[in-house]
């Protein structure tokens, strides 16, 4: 029994989001969202959860369909099971066990309405309202997630300086012009210069080796010129402005890399997932193929009903990991277009 509700890849910026929300009192809740790094933040991050309830309920309802089948099939199975055994061909054991899988499908048939229920409430409330009967058919007609409209295709040769557009990085960046740091003039030496995917969209050896032990890929800190100080300051004023500078700098190059790291985590399940999806395709057609031949020996009278019942078993458990799979695959996306700031423009290869 499955249960079709994958979440989807939380960033850095969203837990600094997500978490001054609930502590702020309602006017500095509404002073916050007036920032634009703010709403664009709550936008890719509501952007990300609607889709992935989408998806959740895509899921739920093509594992709903494919239960009815089995429910079907299994009462086809069940009738020819208790003619066997009036006959004397088949026997009472072969009933019980055609009884108990019926009875087992009847009970995930219900598990996967109700199921399919609790995400589209969960869309509903993401969505802040109740779906139109237009958008409701528009989801009934997609039976499986082959159904819902492709992503874009993730371009090879994407550029690490898009990762700069995030909600994250851009915040840093302006606590960084707030203390007079030009920070316009060294803001590209955070950035390796390196692309960020590879062929089809996955990651790229660069930005893996990234996160390789001594590799020293993040001694990129710039040598940020400090402002002259008024000679008749303080010394300790001097030091104390000077360590607040640094310490600055510090967080901005940590929000780099941890921005780099999501990218990487994301674009790194992509090609074990496209891989993963081809082996599950193919264990579903081995396994339709096995239960035909399987029913069709039982019917003939060449084998008992339990080669009949290992077979389905063995095709349903296939075609439930093939829809986990694909619904793993998809919110990879989703997680990938959330960390780079917003998705990923055609023609990268140009642009770097």
């Amino acid at each position: 029994m499955r249960q079709y509700a994958v979440g989807f890849g939380v960033s850095a910026y969203e837990v600094d989001l997500w978490g001054r929300i609930r502590s702020a009192s309602r006017a500095s809740f509404d002073r916050y969202l007036a920032d634009q790094l703010s709403r664009e933040s709550m936008q890719l991050s509501i952007i990300a959860g609607v889709s992935t309830a989408m998806l959740n309920w895509v899921a739920n309802n093509q594992a709903l369909t494919i239960t009815q089948h089995v429910l079907e099939n299994r009462q086809h199975t069940y009738d020819l099971v208790k003619q066997t055994a009036n006959v004397g061909t088949g026997t009472q054991l072969d009933v019980a066990e055609a009884e108990a899988a019926l009875h087992d499908a009847e009970t995930n048939l219900q598990i996967y309405t109700r199921q399919r229920e609790q995400t589209l409430n969960q869309l509903e409330l993401l969505v802040g309202t109740p779906l139109t009967s237009k958008i409701r058919d528009e989801l009934d007609h997609k039976a499986s997630l082959e159904d819902v409209v492709p992503f874009p295709d993730v371009p090879e040769g994407l550029p690490s300086d898009m990762i700069a557009r995030r909600p994250d990085i851009l915040s840093a960046e302006q606590v960084l012009k707030s203390s007079n740091d030009d920070i316009g003039a060294a803001r590209a030496e955070f950035f390796p210069k390196i692309q960020i995917t590879a062929a089809n969209g996955t990651a790229s050896n660069n930005i893996t080796r990234l996160f390789q032990s001594g590799m020293g890929a993040w001694n990129v800190a710039p040598q940020i010129t400090l402002p002259l100080f008024d000679a008749g300051r303080l010394t300790a004023q001097l030091h104390q402005a000077k360590a607040h500078k640094r310490e600055e700098i510090a967080r901005y190059e940590k929000t780099v890399q941890t921005a780099f790291k999501e990218v990487a985590d994301a674009l790194s399940g992509r090609s074990t997932y496209l891989e993963q999806l081809h082996a599950q395709t193919a264990l579903v057609n081995a396994g339709q193929k096995q239960y035909r031949l399987a029913l069709a020996r039982f019917e003939g009278g060449y084998d008992p009903y339990l080669a009949t019942l290992v077979a389905q078993r063995t095709l349903y458990s296939a075609q439930l990991g093939a829809i986990t799979t694909k619904l793993q695959q998809m919110s990879n996306i989703i997680t990938l277009y959330k960390t780079l700031g917003g998705g990923w423009k055609e023609g990268a290869r140009e642009r770097n």
